[in-house]
């Protein structure tokens, strides 16, 4: 059996117990490309390390890919297509501090303008409309990518402005207030010719009317990126993602506060409930990526004048606790 029709058969059964595996999916193929289309017990460890390790890519996507692999070539092997193999040693876990890349507000504008020039090409799975409205979502909610890609009609009460998100094996579901902004980019959205062919249960849909899928977002993303000039080099070259949008809209918010003068000592609670974090100290891994001019500001969340700082209150603890 080729690598191909174990891909086949692998997804056939994982799809029949009701899992998606887009991403595993899309992994696999990748693999299968990179190795050629060989029998399955032609594969061997080298194809797997030279696989994983032809790309720059980061720990967490790395080790996301081996274990995709690992559970691939476990259930071939157990359905006797090919010969147990002996996968390369895992790479360990990052444990430098939390990384991520904030957009400037330049830079937004500069990926909203491009969605234009972007999705010229009939045969892209994702219009400009649907592009600049996903952008813009994220960035003006903070949800996840895949909390957006799954986001339905029924979830989107445009009339008392809230918005219902699933959550993920990390984030909590909830249910979130959208501003007016974010209310009349959906409305205009779920109101344009190109939507409303369609219709279906997803808020956002491809040009053949299917939901969203990662990787057709990425590959958007990716040319999108390229066209507006948005690159990093640092000590820590990290590729600008998607995803980063999350973290833009976090720390932007707590940069308007500061700006503001509101009490940080409240309002950091607040942002992490809105975000579905688990507790006040996952949103403490954004101050680190606030602008350096506030540094003075940050550094005083901490009791003074008899005020109590939010990790001495215990009824808020308990509360975020509960989240």
């Amino acid at each position: 059996m080729k690598i191909s029709d174990g891909t086949r058969t692998y997804l056939e059964r994982k799809r029949a117990l009701g899992l998606a595996y887009d991403s595993v999916e899309f992994a696999l193929r990748a693999f299968c490309r990179f190795t050629g289309d060989v029998p399955l017990e032609e594969v061997t460890t080298r194809h797997v390390l030279d696989f994983l390790n032809s790309r720059n890519s980061s720990t967490g996507t790395w080790r996301a890919k081996y274990r995709i692999l690992r559970q691939f070539f476990e259930f071939s092997a157990d359905r006797g297509t090919m010969p147990a193999l002996l996968m390369p040693q895992g790479r360990l876990p990052d444990h430098q501090r939390f990384h991520s890349l904030i957009y400037t507000h330049t830079e937004i504008r500069a990926m909203i303008h491009a969605t234009r020039g972007n999705q010229r090409n009939p045969l892209c799975a994702v219009n400009e409309e649907t592009l600049r409205t996903v952008l813009l979502v994220l960035y003006g909610t903070g949800a996840t990518t895949g909390e957006i890609f799954k986001l339905k009609c029924e979830d989107v009460d445009l009339k008392r402005r809230v918005m219902s998100v699933c959550g993920d094996r990390i984030v909590q579901p909830r249910q979130i207030p959208i501003s007016n902004d974010v209310r009349s980019l959906l409305q205009k959205y779920l109101r344009s010719k190109e939507r409303r062919i369609f219709g279906g249960a997803y808020v956002f849909v491809s040009t053949s009317g299917s939901p969203l899928r990662d990787h057709w977002m990425v590959n958007n993303f990716v040319r999108l990126r390229t066209r507006s000039g948005i690159m990093r080099f640092d000590a820590t070259y990290r590729i600008p993602q998607m995803r980063d949008l999350r973290s833009t809209f976090a720390v932007h918010r707590i940069a308007a506060w500061i700006k503001e003068g509101a009490d940080l000592n409240r309002m950091l609670p607040a942002l992490s409930a809105y975000m579905g974090l688990s507790g006040v100290t996952a949103i403490e891994r954004y101050l680190s990526l606030t602008p350096e001019r506030f540094k003075n500001e940050l550094n005083k969340l901490s009791p003074q004048k008899g005020r109590k700082h939010w990790r001495d209150d215990p009824a808020l603890m308990k509360f975020i606790a509960e989240l």
